[in-house]
């Protein structure tokens, strides 16, 4: 190893974190005892930080004398630790070689020691370490280093003895000790204890010395350890209890029975057993109750929703709700048995209405699944999109603006001519191909023309005009750009006004050419724009301010110095609401930002701190609301401006300034998209927020 390069120590604090992340990953790898013992060495370590920033490298110099090289990588410049943990893995492997004592399963056989020698006349058994003689006189026994057993000779009964007997005429042709012999000595054992008198009870040592005996004598296979000192039988009985527990009867969970899918087989026969499972007859009672309390209900609606399909209020009001869905289904039945004959499936106009229906509201998976289900009754889903291309009327022309079908969408919902202009591009995956119904190519970039795109440009008159279409480089549309007209009516949805492919290429005069166009061509058809919007594109903004007249030049002619609105514009400009929330709220988040105003400051420490001192609660704010990496979260904005936190937020010391900023989006939100404020409060809401 290399020595530890001179290099200036200038880097405390980052030397003080590397100290302590080693610190405490050596004191995961090691027991209590053994960090005793190295907390003294670790005193010896030292680091060094590389004095050159572009080698993000650091040496640490351990104990042992050996320099390790560590450096750091990845976008957040943490530290590698792997070289040092490898280096310090060998230490404690070493130590714990050395403290580490072999203890091996003892057998019987093991405490047996025969002389099988035709030699020898004496075969000599061991059994554990010390010795137990037997006379041939007394036929007593003698014990040494007590436990706690006594015996006649008073004295004491150690569990390590070894035990000798001469035999003679023994090993004529060696002697073989079994294991059922050392059961004799076992029993001559038990013989030599004292025996208690009649009507006594026997004394806790002899008795669990009998028991010893016992389980010797039925468990001769099983291993045997020998007792450490100082322990009763009942304390080993403990430990080795404890030792299966926490060693090697950890293996019985890598069994089958021990599988969670098989513990939970268990759990659910005990519910089951127990009566606490929920059984479907549970529920007979409360499906009697909603049956009866659909079978009340006679609305249109109710029966519409019963038959399962969208159907008309007059075929209702002729027809019982039973009649209808019984011959509907009595149809569907009539359809699978005709399909059912022919290789070829036929459906009438009205079931594929009902599948466009069923689509169109249940989803793509929801059909799937119900086609899959009801063989030979439900088209598929390419003859349900052949079949209305075929059918509507309404079908869109790329970039044409539909200013008829906007009128007749206004005077079928019975609602005044006056909508708000809304624009916005999504990014696509290009496609070009051929549209049989204007005979033109789509997908490619359409040509403005005083900003507006012009429709039917690449006609498919012959295959040298479709060729040429690719051979000059025509661009391929990457955004779809649409503009929608919003009715000011209540619960009425939007109107796709036009749809167009675009390469996103345009500055703000194209913007304010087409707005110009659009309020010309809506007044043919005596429809009024309020206004027009859109989110944070800086060619829209920059075209609303200057349709807005924003500065105000005119104001200039009378020397005011406060703002000044120009009463000549009929249309009104502004960003959408959610995106004025949404960078409301990305400003307030954003780190190493501060927003004073007055004497207070604006931070989001304030509501960090509303999260930890008050109770969730009350204020339903949590810690995912203030993340900042999802910049167009409007339900986070409208969260973090609710009532119940700045009701809440005055607690918080010195956050006024804070609370003045959500309560600027609180009028915000109420302004502009809570239909239930008044207009005098709507009006005094937006002018709060604006000269605020």
């Amino acid at each position: 190893m290399e020595d530890v390069p001179q290099i200036n120590l200038d880097h405390l604090e980052e030397n003080r974190k590397i100290m302590n992340v080693i610190t405490k990953w050596i004191q995961g790898k090691v027991d209590k005892n053994k960090w005793e013992s190295l907390k003294h060495q670790l005193e010896d370590i030292s680091i060094q930080l590389s004095e050159d920033r572009s080698e993000q490298k650091c040496f640490i110099k351990c104990f042992c004398g050996i320099v390790i090289t560590i450096s750091k990588f990845g976008k957040k410049e943490r530290w590698i630790y792997s070289n040092f943990h490898s280096h310090m893995s060998r230490h404690l492997k070493d130590s714990i070689k050395n403290e580490k004592k072999r203890c091996q399963t003892s057998l019987l056989t093991n405490f047996l020691s025969i002389s099988n020698e035709t030699k020898s006349k004496e075969s000599e058994i061991n059994i554990l370490d010390n010795k137990i003689i037997k006379t041939a006189d007394s036929k007593k026994l003698e014990y040494k280093n007590s436990v706690g057993f006594r015996v006649e000779n008073g004295e004491q009964y150690d569990h390590e003895f070894q035990m000798l007997e001469s035999t003679e005429d023994n090993s004529q042709n060696g002697a073989d000790l079994s294991i059922n012999q050392a059961k004799s000595y076992s029993s001559n054992i038990e013989e030599g204890l004292e025996q208690p008198k009649e009507g006594e009870e026997e004394s806790n040592e002899t008795e669990c010395f009998k028991d010893m005996t016992k389980n010797r004598q039925g468990n001769n296979e099983e291993n045997l350890e020998p007792k450490p000192k100082g322990e009763t039988w009942n304390e080993i009985e403990h430990n080795m209890k404890t030792k299966d527990q926490t060693g090697t009867n950890l293996l019985k969970w890598k069994s089958f029975k021990y599988q969670r899918s098989e513990r939970l087989i268990r759990k659910r026969e005990k519910l089951s057993l127990s009566g606490d499972q929920s059984r479907i007859t549970d529920y007979l009672e409360v499906v009697e109750k909603i049956s009866e309390a659909v079978n009340k209900m006679e609305s249109a609606e109710s029966r519409a929703f019963l038959s399962g399909i969208k159907i008309s209020d007059q075929c209702l009001a002729s027809q019982d709700k039973d009649t209808v869905l019984s011959n509907f289904l009595h149809k569907l039945l009539t359809i699978a048995k005709e399909n059912s004959k022919h290789k070829r499936n036929e459906y009438s106009d009205f079931i594929k209405k009902v599948g466009i229906y069923l689509l169109r509201t249940g989803g793509r998976l929801l059909y799937e699944t119900l086609q899959s289900n009801l063989k030979n009754i439900l088209p598929s889903i390419s003859s349900l999109n052949r079949f209305s291309k075929e059918t509507n009327e309404n079908i869109m022309t790329e970039a044409a603006f539909d200013f008829a079908g906007l009128e007749k969408y206004c005077d079928q919902r019975n609602i005044p001519k006056v909508v708000w202009i809304c624009e916005d591009g999504t990014r696509i995956t290009g496609k070009r191909e051929y549209d049989k119904r204007t005979n033109c190519v789509v997908g490619f970039v359409l040509p403005l023309k005083n900003g507006v795109p012009q429709a039917n440009k690449y006609f498919a008159d012959s295959e040298e005009n479709i060729v040429s279409y690719f051979e000059n480089s025509t661009p391929k549309a990457t955004i779809a750009y649409l503009i929608i007209a919003q009715p000011l009516s209540a619960n009425v949805p939007p109107y796709v006004l036009c749809a167009f492919g675009t390469d996103n290429k345009f500055n703000h005069n194209d913007v304010l050419q087409r707005w110009e166009f659009i309020k010309v061509e809506a007044a043919k058809f005596n429809i009024r724009i309020l206004g027009f919007s859109s989110d944070g594109d800086t060619r829209l903004l920059k075209a609303m301010r200057i349709a807005s007249s924003l500065p105000n030049e005119n104001s200039n002619h009378y020397n005011w110095p406060w703002f000044a609105m120009d009463m000549k514009n009929e249309e009104i400009y502004v960003q959408d609401t959610t995106h004025i929330l949404t960078k409301l709220r990305t400003r307030l988040l954003k780190f190493g930002i501060q927003l004073p105003i007055g004497k207070y400051f604006i931070s989001v420490n304030h509501l960090h701190e509303l999260i930890k001192g008050c109770s969730k609660g009350l204020h339903r704010l949590t810690n995912w609301h203030l993340r900042a990496e999802d910049k167009m979260n409007f339900s986070a904005a409208e969260k973090i401006c609710s009532i119940a936190v700045m009701d809440h937020l005055k607690e918080i010391p010195n956050a006024e300034g804070t609370s003045s900023y959500l309560k600027l989006m609180r009028y915000m939100i109420d302004s502009f998209l809570d239909q239930n404020t008044c207009l005098e409060s709507k009006i005094y809401m937006s002018w709060y927020s604006v000269f605020f």
